[in-house]
């Protein structure tokens, strides 16, 4: 059972490192045939009708003649085996709903801290590491008040208007995520080590599509921008530059379809320049809360529809398995044997009982969802 799920964990892991794979790619080709076992399974015939011609094909063709072997990612495996570590793959029904819907989502998620906060609405704020006194406040008000509200605060752990973000969010006890661009084995920056701990101790989450010891490279931030905005109903920039890397995450948010929203400053002030661009560009502009709330108000209405039922506090070891597996998600009862490793005779059995205590319901083509 458990075995199972390591194997299914597994091939998503080789298949995620697989010469000229990429993010899409891989997306293409879950989207496809449902599971990366499916894929190393596949004839080079029938994924060349998928992919197409492309670069490095043989490269990537070969290595998928070779079986995945679990020394290879044993590293990653004990990660997952952690307390509140977890790797979350594109297929599995824990990955978040809303990253799942970018262009490019990140095959593989590792997460130390609540998985399941990756399923609560939140707001991405960015903004300049090299914030003013006025914009970190602001980062923080802002923060502090969506998250009395009900709402996830995701950042990205850099100093400045991230670092005041994640503490905003903490200071109303709310949880918030952070979205690294190095591998989980290490906190960078540096100074914000006891930050990411408070993170993970108010029920939040760090998070990194890299392997466990990548180190912060300069190319890995903008890259996991696309993170932090695919996760989110919107992205916030308080304060930024024109030449601020939270620009890039706003763009990103924007190609993503997501609100873009920012704070308008002083006209002379450097700080103001980025900020200034989005508005002209179309950006929501946020002088206060309510601005955010009143645009996201039609989405908020989902999540608020599907936590209304109370999750009861004396379910059993696989019950919550099964919970946590199906998410918000609809869900196939494959999807939750990948995810558990329960058989599907347990599975089902399972699920009925969730469905006569009211806390899951059945949906067409055999799927399943949380009320």
């Amino acid at each position: 059972m458990a075995a199972k799920a390591s194997q299914t964990i597994l091939h998503a892991l080789a298949l995620s490192r697989a010469p000229a794979i990429g993010p899409a790619r891989y997306k293409k080709l879950i989207d496809h045939f449902l599971t990366a076992e499916n894929v190393f399974s596949a004839s080079t015939q029938t994924l060349s009708g998928i992919l197409g011609n492309f670069r490095n094909s043989k490269q990537f063709f070969g290595y998928l003649q070779q079986t995945p072997h679990a020394d290879d990612y044993a590293v990653d495996l004990q990660f997952h085996a952690g307390e509140q570590q977890h790797v979350v793959i594109y297929e599995s029904p824990a990955y978040p709903e809303l990253l799942k819907q970018i262009f490019d989502p990140p095959p593989v998620l590792y997460i130390k801290g609540q998985s399941q906060i990756l399923h609560e609405p939140q707001l991405a704020i960015v903004g300049s590491r090299n914030a003013s006194s006025r914009g970190l406040r602001r980062s923080q008000d802002f923060a502090n008040a969506l998250a009395s509200v009900g709402i996830t605060i995701t950042s990205g752990l850099a100093l400045g208007v991230d670092r005041a973000a994640h503490e905003g969010a903490l200071t109303a006890d709310g949880p918030t995520i952070a979205v690294l661009g190095n591998g989980l084995d290490s906190v960078y920056p540096r100074q914000n080590q006891c930050l990411a701990a408070e993170i993970i101790k108010n029920g939040g989450a760090l998070i990194s599509e890299l392997p466990l010891s990548a180190a912060p490279l300069a190319g890995n931030f903008p890259k996991r921008n696309r993170i932090i905005s695919g996760l989110a109903l919107g992205t916030l920039v308080v304060e930024a530059n024109v030449r601020s890397g939270s620009l890039i995450t706003a763009r990103v948010a924007g190609e993503q379809g997501r609100e873009v929203f920012a704070v308008p400053g002083d006209i002379d002030s450097p700080h103001s320049k980025g900020c200034h661009r989005l508005l002209r560009e179309g950006a929501q502009l946020t002088e206060s809360v309510d601005d955010i709330l009143s645009v996201i108000a039609p989405q908020l209405r989902r999540f608020i529809t599907a936590t209304t039922t109370p999750e009861p506090a004396n379910l059993s070891t696989q019950q919550r398995q099964i919970m946590d597996s199906i998410g918000y998600a609809n869900s196939t009862i494959d999807d939750i044997t990948g995810h558990t490793g329960l058989t599907a005779a347990e599975v089902s059995s399972i699920l009925l009982s969730l469905e006569l205590d009211g806390l899951v319901a059945t949906q067409p083509g055999g799927r399943y969802s949380r009320k």
